[in-house]
């Protein structure tokens, strides 16, 4: 009987045994899943040579399409799989933290920002790609850094106080930079920019349109358009389909709808708008997107008196309303302008189109057709745009304001004086215009104006 019952004994004691390392396995695996495979001292989950497959194709989208291709990379970084994911989430916490907390209903990550300087750029060809427009302009006074001043030498200051912007610690938060051939001063800008690449900025792109309307300019510039929407690709990484190039499109003729609005506000009498909203509402939607655009064009309202005197602005751009402010200040309101950040800026130009081929055809035909600056357009076409512009808003005396360093209007001005008198509006000039003595200039010209001008009908 002994025999039996050690050898039960013996049979249950193995038996507890099993349970316990079966137990003790069950234990081991649980604590695996949380530890990795690794923690067991068991092979890793794919072997070394599909590590480093996986580990070059993370490599290779990083250096194609990076969230914020201006800031530097840190060597090594997206090598692993860890680091590349911190370095995105990183740039899309600092562009949040740059562009303001996201609008209720709207994506979290906002879209890329390509930033513009000059006004050959359709806004069509930005949007598509998922980008947002955001033209440059500068300002009338503000600081000059040396930098800018050395390496852009005797240019438009307003071209140096951009440069000095990007330069700064407060430079807008912007995925590239695309800069127009429509002066030498913007030209001279995209050199320099390109010569600092190595500085952190962000990359930059060259539009160059020819003025001259022929079979060989109009391919040249449909190049010029194809190679601007590639590069917005690039920087975005989204190739516009069939909807997007409808929803571009849509949005910037809702902006065309909105600035026709502006302009016939202008032309009533009196003027529902002063000339100084005008202006802020068209720098405004050059900086926005389609949706904000229109409703800072159609916000501006602000009616002015029946016997102020309806003024034309033309000569140098204006990038800020400073001046306007000013010679509205004196009792005149300015009712249209030919200058390209006024009513010449390129907005609410829409081209119907489902693939790039067909808006850039299009967009080419609207580059052609549409009036030139200073710097672009010969001195008749000017002289007749003036006139132009100044017989349709009823304006009743025309003022030329030309800045130190922008030489290119001074060569339209007597031109636009004979062809303003024909049509019985005196032209009033001030050029030279600096900082220092602008408010005496138009404090001057105001009482030109009221002169020159008579009393309104």
């Amino acid at each position: 009987m002994g025999r039996p019952q050690a050898a039960v004994r013996g049979a249950r004691r193995a038996q507890r045994q099993r349970r316990s390392c079966s137990a003790g396995a069950g234990h081991r695996r649980s604590g695996a899943r949380r530890a990795g495979p690794l923690a067991q001292g068991g092979r890793p989950p794919h072997p070394p040579a599909v590590r480093v497959r996986r580990r070059a194709l993370r490599e290779r989208a990083a250096g194609d399409v990076l969230p914020q291709p201006h800031r530097p990379v840190a060597p090594g970084a997206g090598a692993g799989r860890a680091d590349g994911r911190c370095a995105g989430r990183d740039a899309r916490i600092r562009r949040r933290h740059d562009r303001g907390p996201p609008r209720r209903g709207r994506a979290v990550t906002p879209a890329p920002t390509i930033g513009i300087v000059g006004n050959d750029v359709p806004r069509q060809l930005v949007s598509a790609a998922g980008a947002l427009p955001r033209r440059l302009t500068g300002s009338w006074s503000g600081p000059i850094g040396a930098e800018a001043a050395a390496h852009l030498g005797a240019v438009d200051p307003v071209t140096a106080r951009i440069l000095t912007e990007l330069l700064g610690p407060g430079s807008p938060a912007l995925d590239a930079i695309v800069v127009c051939n429509d002066s030498q001063a913007h030209l001279r800008l995209f050199y320099v920019l390109r010569m600092m690449g190595d500085r952190g900025l962000p990359p930059v792109h060259l539009v160059d349109l020819p003025r001259q309307d022929d079979p060989a300019t109009r391919r040249f510039a449909h190049v010029q358009f194809t190679r601007l929407a590639e590069f917005c690709i690039r920087i975005t990484g989204t190739a516009p389909d069939a909807s997007a190039w409808r929803r571009a499109a849509a949005g910037e003729r809702a902006v065309g709808d909105a600035l026709a609005r502006l302009r016939a506000r202008r032309r009533t009498r009196p003027a529902a708008v002063s000339g100084t909203a005008a202006l802020q509402a068209l720098l405004i939607a050059a900086t926005v997107g389609p949706e904000d655009a229109v409703a800072a064009l159609d916000a501006a309202e602000v009616r002015t008196d029946l016997s102020a005197l309806r003024v034309h602005i033309t000569g140098s751009d204006h990038p800020d309303p400073t001046l306007y402010a000013t010679l509205e200040g004196q009792g005149v309101t300015v009712v249209s302008e030919d200058h390209d950040t006024g009513e010449l800026s390129w907005l609410g130009i829409a081209v119907e189109g489902e693939d790039l081929d067909t808006v850039v055809r299009g967009l080419v035909a609207a580059h052609f057709a549409r009036p030139g600056g200073s710097a672009v357009a010969t001195i008749a076409e000017r002289a007749a745009l003036s006139r132009a512009s100044a017989e349709s808003a009823g304006a009743q005396v025309a003022l030329a304001l030309v800045r130190a360093g922008d030489e290119a209007p001074l060569w339209d001005l007597a031109a636009s004086a004979r062809a303003l008198a024909d049509a019985g509006i005196p032209l009033v000039r001030r050029t030279g215009l600096t900082p220092e003595n602008v408010a005496a200039a138009l404090a001057d010209a105001a009482t030109e104006l009221r002169t020159r001008g008579g009393e309104p009908a």
